[in-house]
This record gives C-alpha cells, structure tokens and sequence, in this order.
C-alpha cells in the first residue's frame, strides 16, 4: 500500500514522505503512531490472533443455530407425527367400540 503511493519501501521512507507535507500537520502525529503500531510484528499477528479466535466463535455460533433450527424442524415433524397418532388412536378406539356393540348384540 505504502510503496505505490509513496515510491519507497519501508516505514521510515514512508514516514519521511508525509511529513514533507502530504498530510496535514494535524494528521501526522496520528498517522505516524498509527504506521508504528501496524508495522510492528507483535501487533499485528495480536490482531491476526483475534481474527482467528472471532471467526471461530462466529463459527461456533452459526453451528449451533444450525443445529437449533434442526431441532425445531425435528420438533415439529414429532408434534406432527403425535398428532396422526392421536387421531388414529381416537378412530381406532371408536371403531374398536362399535366392532364390540355390534358382536354383543349378535
């Protein structure tokens, strides 16, 4: 990003290049920290790390919604599943009752 826009290749030539006026004087103390701080190794595989760990959380969290919404897809084939039984339970019972009317009276 640097080399393109300033010609050189490292921090310093890079800090040397805004302070002779490409930024603003009230921007080069923040822009100065700012290079530092993100060049710096240390810095940057911290931040690399806390990328790493929030994807794996992010990826955690979509799993369990998943798995979640499987669950409730699973949930309600049962309540659905339940409710045929009960219904043929009813039939069944009333069918069975008027089977055992019609042979006691036979």
């Amino acid at each position: 990003f640097f080399e393109s826009r300033t010609g050189g290749s490292s921090l310093e030539d890079s800090i040397r290049h805004y302070q002779r006026g490409a930024l603003s004087r009230h921007l080069r103390g923040t822009m100065e920290m700012l290079l530092r701080k993100y060049e710096n190794p240390l810095t940057a595989d911290r931040l690399a790390a806390l990328n790493q760990k929030t994807n794996s959380v992010k990826a955690v969290i979509e799993d369990s919604a998943r798995q979640m919404l499987d669950r409730g897809h699973h949930l309600n084939d049962m309540v659905a599943t339940t409710e045929r039984m009960r219904e043929s339970s009813r039939n069944f019972h009333s069918d069975s009752r008027a089977v055992h009317r019609y042979f006691w009276w036979q």
